[in-house]
């Protein structure tokens, strides 16, 4: 039993939804949900897909092409041919609450033709995740700007320090074929 709870408390804290969804007879369970998702959806678990639909629709922050690309995502009429060759897919998508999730079918069973038939719905809290991976992403775009710059300094000091090379050997050619002083000579060759 405490097994169990920690298991639930696990995945509570892991998942803002998690609902195993029979697609053959589009009915589902709960396996956790946020309380106020959990009311959401209501007592009855029968229309899954168009449960599903109809919270996500509530849920997903109205962002123009994003909003329509997840609720594309959420087209249960396409998923079976999307999943065709996959364990899961995933989608990101911006919250009415204010972050990041991450909404998520992942295989659970399929029927013997091949077609899904069980499949795991999470979502999940991604703000972190994404706030750190931004972090990241910032990081890297700085070192390669920084590294950019390296290199077109160097490139620009390479020219800058070639060009007066360039004319003092030109100079000192001229010194060792026309000088007679030995002495100059042999500067020159040090040269």
């Amino acid at each position: 039993k405490a097994e169990s709870l920690a298991k639930s408390q696990f995945l509570a804290s892991m998942y803002l939804s998690l609902h195993e969804i029979d697609l053959n007879e589009d009915v589902f369970s709960e396996i956790t949900s946020r309380r106020d998702i959990a009311e959401e959806i209501g007592s009855s678990f029968t229309n899954a897909r168009a449960t599903v639909r109809r919270v996500m629709e509530e849920r997903v922050a109205n962002q123009g092409q994003s909003r329509k690309d997840f609720m594309d995502f959420i087209n249960f009429d396409t998923l079976n041919e999307r999943m065709k060759d996959k364990i899961t897919i995933a989608q990101e998508f911006y919250s009415v609450m204010g972050y990041w999730c991450r909404a998520r079918f992942i295989l659970m069973d399929r029927n013997e033709d091949g077609s899904l038939h069980h499949v795991l719905w999470a979502v999940e809290n991604i703000a972190a995740e994404r706030a750190e991976r931004e972090r990241l992403e910032g990081e890297v775009a700085k070192s390669v700007a920084a590294s950019q710059a390296k290199s077109a300094f160097l490139a620009n000091m390479s020219h800058e320090i070639r060009t007066p090379i360039n004319a003092v050997l030109g100079m000192d050619e001229m010194i060792l074929r026309e000088c007679q002083d030995k002495d100059i000579l042999g500067y020159a060759a040090k040269i």
